[in-house]
C-alpha cells in the first residue's frame, strides 16, 4: 500500500475513477483519518473534491480506485459549505500539473 502519507494512486487514476479531467478539477483536500494522522495501513483515502461549476447530485459521492472515498462538489458549494463551517478541517495539497515550457 506504500508509505501512510502516500496515496498509492496517481491524480491520472482518481480523475478517471470518478469520470473527471484534470481540467475539471480546481482542488483535491484530504479529509478523515488521514488528514488527521490516525489513519491505519487499511484505511482508504477520504477526498473532498472541488470541480469547476455544478456537480450533479447523483455524483456527489464516489468511490473509485479501490481505496478512495470522493466526495464531488462545485466550487460555489465547496465555498458555501466553508463559510458554513461544515469542514473541521481539510488538509490543502497543491497538484502541479505539467505544463508547456515557453522558450
Amino acid at each position: 500500500m506504500g508509505e501512510m502519507g502516500v496515496a498509492p494512486f496517481s491524480l491520472a487514476q482518481l480523475t478517471e475513477g470518478i469520470g473527471l479531467t484534470d481540467r475539471d478539477m480546481v482542488n483535491v483536500y484530504v479529509v478523515g483519518s488521514r488528514m488527521w494522522g490516525t489513519a491505519s495501513a487499511s484505511s482508504d483515502w477520504d477526498l473532498v473534491v472541488v470541480v469547476r461549476g455544478d456537480r450533479p447530485k447523483s455524483a456527489t459521492k464516489l468511490r473509485c480506485c479501490g481505496l478512495v472515498d470522493a466526495q464531488v462538489m462545485g466550487d460555489n458549494e465547496f465555498v458555501e459549505r466553508l463559510g458554513r463551517h461544515e469542514f473541521m478541517a481539510v488538509s490543502y495539497t497543491h497538484l502541479t500539473l505539467p505544463t508547456k515550457r515557453v522558450v
